[in-house]
């Protein structure tokens, strides 16, 4: 690797990876895939999770807007999702 020209201070990375990185550029690498594969796991778990809330707003906001009596159609253009959807959420 290139003699160390990384700015330590502007991307606030911990003395511990700067020490790796300067001992073992290769370990350093290692590392900071461990990491990335981490984070990218924490993320994608996060937009799971906010798409599964989303589908239990929109089935509870289905549920009562038929107790209120609108039709499926008003239901599905209301919460601005299809009208097959709307069907297996109310039946």
């Amino acid at each position: 690797m290139a003699d160390n020209k990384i700015d330590w201070d502007k991307y606030k990375c911990p003395p511990e990876l700067e020490r790796l990185y300067r001992e073992n550029p290769d370990a350093y690498e290692g590392e900071m895939k461990y990491y990335r594969d981490i984070n990218n796991a924490i993320n994608t778990a996060r937009e799971l999770g906010r798409q599964e809330g989303l589908r239990e707003v929109r089935k509870e906001r289905a549920q009562l807007m038929l107790k209120a009596g609108l039709t499926l159609e008003q239901i599905a253009y209301a919460l601005d999702i299809p009208l097959e959807e709307v069907k297996k959420i109310c039946m």
